[in-house]
């Protein structure tokens, strides 16, 4: 398996926003970004989902981070897709409809994007999400309505970056793990444990995933930060 050399993102968990990167988070995003770029270097639409074992690991945080990199470095338009399918949308832009509802109704699911806009941080990125409310415990989204949806974004976006749930919190996590390009796994340092991560790596790899490598999140620096980047 190619690796992603662990980042010291420092996240305050699941509601840090690309706003507030400072130059040292700003640096290891950038890192992340080069190396999963290299990796994805012959994909025309590249997908990479950002997921952890358990939540509040800043999986989201880690994400849109990526996706604002991407924005800035690439030149071209990158979305950010929120799906986890646990949450309803109005725990984010409001604005933003479903890409499934949209399938299921016979229109085009690029309605369903919000546009971006410009930041503070520098130049945003599009805005979608994968369903409009959150899923009853139980229910599933079909998998073909999953596929068609992510094949619209590859079509439109040189990088779709995409966020979702643990897989144990939601069914549909695997499938969207199966049709992406890349997985990256995010985990904490310090706190997850070892076996957990190697658990879901499994778990990927026997889902049929392409998991890409492990970002260690809210690292700890013991000594200044400036000394680790003269190491």
């Amino acid at each position: 398996m190619s690796s992603i050399a662990p980042t010291n993102i420092t996240t305050a968990g699941e509601t840090t926003s690309d706003e507030n990167l400072d130059a040292a988070q700003h640096d290891e995003l950038l890192r992340l970004f080069n190396r999963v770029d290299a990796l994805l270097d012959t994909n025309p639409g590249r997908t990479v989902l950002l997921v952890g074992p358990s939540a509040g690991v800043g999986a989201s945080s880690v994400a849109r981070g990526l996706a604002a990199i991407a924005a800035e470095r690439q030149g071209s338009k990158v979305l950010f897709l929120d799906a986890d399918t646990t949450k309803d949308r109005n725990q984010d832009d409001p604005r933003a409809r479903g890409l499934i509802g949209c399938l299921e109704r016979g229109d085009d699911p690029l309605r369903a994007i919000v546009p971006a806009t410009e930041s503070s941080h520098g130049r945003a990125y599009d805005f979608a999400r994968l369903i409009d409310v959150a899923l009853p415990r139980g229910h599933a989204l079909p998998p073909g309505l999953i596929e068609r949806a992510l094949q619209a974004l590859r079509n439109e976006y040189r990088w779709v970056v995409i966020d979702a749930a643990p897989l144990q919190a939601a069914a549909e996590t695997m499938p969207i793990a199966r049709l992406a390009d890349a997985v990256a796994i995010v985990v904490e340092a310090e706190t997850t444990r070892i076996p957990v991560t190697q658990r879901l790596l499994q778990e990927l790899k026997l889902g049929g995933a392409n998991p890409i490598g492990i970002v260690l999140n809210k690292r700890r620096f013991y000594i200044p930060s400036w000394i680790y980047r003269r190491l």
